[in-house]
């Protein structure tokens, strides 16, 4: 549950950088261009408007918040079907052999293995986001009660 929550939460983060640092470059960048023909001493703002244009171009390439942010809801969506997956397998466990069960509980078991190692972590603000939203009962089913 809190792996689900927080690659979600993680996943808006990445999202908003995304956007802030997009947005700040094509902002700065056409704002250089028309200082540019400016008169006056406008041309040193177009000068440092061209360099905060740059920086933020290259800190988007490097970070690449959009993939980051594609890959944390990926995540998000297989700890989710990790969850029903054992919300199923609990509702079956009545009914089964135990050494089905145990099989059972053991490839699911790999499998959060697996994705804890591969997921992304998280950053400690969605840590905390994702912290706030469960116990507001966000993530609370009648079933798991």
């Amino acid at each position: 549950m809190f792996s689900t929550e927080g690659q979600i939460e993680a996943s808006k983060i990445w999202t908003g950088l995304h956007w802030i640092l997009g947005g700040g470059t094509a902002i700065a960048s056409g704002v250089t261009a028309v200082l540019t023909f400016a008169l006056g001493g406008l041309q040193v703002l177009a000068g440092c408007l061209a360099l905060l244009a740059a920086i933020t171009a290259a800190v988007h390439v490097t970070l690449r918040p959009d993939k980051r942010a594609e890959r944390t809801q990926a995540d998000a969506a297989r700890y989710k079907a990790l969850q029903g997956a054992a919300r199923r397998l609990a509702i079956d466990l009545a009914t089964r052999p135990v050494d089905d069960a145990r099989t059972d509980l053991n490839t699911l078991a790999a499998e959060v293995d697996a994705l804890n190692t591969s997921a992304d972590p998280i950053p400690g603000r969605a840590y905390w986001r994702a912290r706030k939203n469960i116990e507001n009962g966000g993530q609370t089913f009648q079933v798991d009660v």
